[in-house]
């Protein structure tokens, strides 16, 4: 009777593969199809679970926390020490000869993302160089994100319009992305450099943070101003006297969800910064060559702190371990004793002065491969 056809569910250890989709085929052993995991961001992978936690709790709702909080004392500060009673320091939502809630919120955006960018990144990167956290196993954001997926040419396709042609040409969004790859210059918290980086630094990062800034400006004020304007939009309302408690509520949420969706993005770049990568994969090179060496060395950057004159490497003996050890002959000089002993005895008839000769050369040889011993200096 013919082999029936089987129904095979398969799963792949590879977490960037994901599940694989259940396939019937006429074969006995069916072709699996990959499914990948959803990733819209082009986060490189693998990530951790403690990179994850890193990004999500601390930089992310702790972050945002802090950026609430303070939103909210500002606010408190500015719309609650006034007379509500005085009509010349009215609170409302578009007059501008007031104090206007709209134009507090598209201030917000523009100083919290530049303060965000330079104070998060700076804390990210000095957790990069303790070790408290890996970077990203690849630079992010990614080069080739959104780059136009070109179909095979046998492969019926649709041609695109101008506008695809456009944003998808060959590199995509990578080369405005590329704008916002991580490096140490967004490390405004390095001590070992000199004041005038540390000013160059502090310039990169601010205008990086604005740039973010108008990126979020705009869609977060649109947004914002389309839930509080048709409830605190009439003409004429006085928010100090009728909603005292409206515009710093206001600015308390609003500061929470702009934290929340920008520190985990200003970490991530900080995280993909190509001078950590490159630093961390020359740290793990170390490590493994060590590890195959059988050398036991220092992990941590004050393990490998510069120490006192008069003390030895812990990665190597002291001199008196290194004399006591049998130490293997050189490749060179055994080669050298197998040619001086392959002409003397190719040449017998050059005499006693040519035995003489390459006697003293092997008591050199011999002098020269033995390990010397260092004398201990009196104290």
């Amino acid at each position: 009777m013919p082999r029936q056809a089987e129904t095979t569910e398969l799963v792949l250890p590879d977490p960037d593969l994901g599940e694989v989709e259940k396939s019937s085929e006429k074969e006995a052993w069916p072709t699996p199809v990959r499914r990948p995991h959803w990733n819209p961001f082009h986060l490189p992978r693998p990530i951790t679970t403690r990179q994850w936690l890193y990004i999500l709790i601390p930089q992310g709702l702790f972050a945002a926390i802090v950026d609430g909080l303070v939103n909210f004392g500002i606010a408190c500060a500015m719309y609650r020490t006034q007379d509500p009673n005085d009509n010349t320091s009215r609170v409302t939502i578009w007059n501008l000869s007031h104090s206007t809630v709209a134009g507090d919120v598209g201030v917000t955006v523009i100083i919290q993302t530049v303060l965000s960018f330079v104070i998060s990144s700076g804390m990210v990167h000095v957790d990069l160089r303790k070790g408290t956290i890996d970077p990203f196993v690849a630079a992010w954001p990614c080069p080739d994100f959104g780059a136009y997926k070109v179909e095979a040419p046998d492969k019926p396709t649709m041609q695109p319009g101008g506008f695809a042609r456009w944003l998808h040409n060959r590199h995509g969004l990578g080369r405005g992305l590329h704008f916002f790859s991580g490096s140490d210059y967004n490390d405004v918290f390095d001590l070992s450099v000199s004041p005038k980086e540390t000013l160059q630094r502090l310039f990169l990062s601010v205008f990086k943070g604005l740039v973010l800034s108008a990126i979020y400006f705009s869609f977060m004020w649109p947004i914002t101003i389309a839930i509080i304007a048709p409830l605190y939009g009439g003409t004429g309302i006085n928010m100090r006297r009728q909603y005292p408690w409206a515009a710093p509520i206001i600015k308390l949420i609003f500061g929470f969800t702009l934290g929340l969706l920008q520190n985990p993005v200003i970490c991530c770049i900080a995280m993909g910064s190509e001078d950590s990568i490159r630093l961390h994969l020359r740290e793990e090179q170390r490590k493994l060559w060590a590890i195959q060496e059988g050398i036991t060395v220092p992990v941590t950057k004050g393990e490998r702190a510069g120490r006192p004159s008069g003390s030895f490497d812990l990665t190597m003996p002291p001199p008196a371990a290194q004399s006591q050890e049998k130490q293997p002959i050189p490749r060179d000089v055994a080669r050298l004793r197998q040619s001086v002993d392959g002409s003397r005895s190719a040449s017998p008839a050059r005499g006693n002065r040519l035995s003489v000769d390459v006697a003293a050369l092997r008591q050199s040889l011999d002098e020269g491969s033995r390990p010397q011993t260092r004398a201990a200096s009196p104290h």
